[in-house]
């Protein structure tokens, strides 16, 4: 008899570590190719930054930890990296895409190292400014790709809500990217609508994480854990949004763009614990679902 219940135990944990472990490859990846978008922000931000002589030395350390943090993740996206928790994809779709970013990417680093190095002249700034955003939707079109493996028994209902909790990161700091050109009067009435529509999205994402959103294709969720961090944000960003007014009328642009720094720290939280709580979800669905069959198998009530 104890054969039989030890034999009978492995065959239920096992399949489920198994299993669990390829949900949580693929929400890791979601996660941090997601985390690339924002980080394509922050860095034309961080150089902006240097260039306006804002905190110069310490937004010139940031920039490096954010480009070597791009780089080391775009690489472990494509080949792997057991530091950052990633495996390699098969998808020939996404690595295909991977590439297109990788081929974007090497310039565009090259000039942020310009920046770095103090060496950065007129068409470095330039290049960044007009590269940003296409480098921004190359990434973007990965992450949707990832979102989109969910197929079969391992589907992950709350992958679109990863990718759009992720998103939120980047708007926070495409946005602070936008005040900082409004503040230098560059192409204002581009930047300023520019501004508006990722504020008016990131309020719309916000609500729909809670509540859900056909929209936008969000589940919504009730996890505590994952409410309670979510309004923490909703707290943060709703009483940011008066000096976000001051900063579309040049006022206080440092503060703005510290306080969504602040968002971004917490939002970030937040899709973290996405991906631990559908790795737990996904656990004991699993192993509630093959006890339910051993349980009708045997006739045990």
């Amino acid at each position: 008899m104890y054969k039989i219940v030890k034999i009978w135990v492995f065959s239920v944990i096992f399949p489920v570590v198994v299993m669990a472990l390829n949900d949580k490859e693929l929400a890791i990846s979601i996660d941090l190719s997601g985390k690339q978008r924002m980080l394509t922000q922050k860095m034309t931000k961080e150089s902006f930054l240097i260039r306006s002589n804002i905190d110069k030395k310490e937004n010139i350390e940031k920039l490096i930890k954010s480009s070597q943090l791009f780089d080391k993740t775009l690489k472990g996206l494509m080949l792997g990296d057991r530091s950052l928790n990633l495996v390699a994809i098969k998808n020939e779709a996404i690595q295909n895409q991977l590439k297109k970013v990788q081929e974007l990417w090497v310039p565009f680093y090259q000039e942020i190292q310009s920046v770095q190095s103090g060496k950065a002249s007129d068409s470095s700034y330039d290049m960044l400014e007009k590269n940003n955003i296409t480098l921004l939707q190359e990434m973007n079109q990965a992450v949707g790709l990832y979102a989109a493996e969910n197929k079969g028994d391992s589907k992950l209902t709350l992958a679109n809500d990863i990718n759009l909790a992720g998103k939120q990161r980047m708007l926070t700091q495409k946005m602070a990217k936008a005040l900082l050109f409004i503040s230098n009067d560059f192409k204002k009435e581009m930047y300023t609508e520019d501004f508006k529509t990722s504020r008016k999205l990131f309020t719309t994402t916000l609500e729909g994480l809670f509540k859900g959103s056909k929209a936008l294709n969000l589940t919504g969720t009730q996890l505590p854990k994952i409410t309670t961090q979510l309004k923490v944000v909703e707290t943060l960003w709703k009483e940011h949004q008066s000096l976000l007014d001051n900063a579309l009328k040049n006022k206080g642009i440092k503060e703005a763009i510290s306080g969504l720094d602040t968002i971004l720290v917490e939002m970030n939280k937040g899709v973290i614990l996405y991906t631990q709580s559908i790795n737990r979800q996904k656990q004991q669905l699993q192993l509630a679902s093959i006890i339910g069959d051993f349980m009708n198998k045997s006739g045990i009530m």
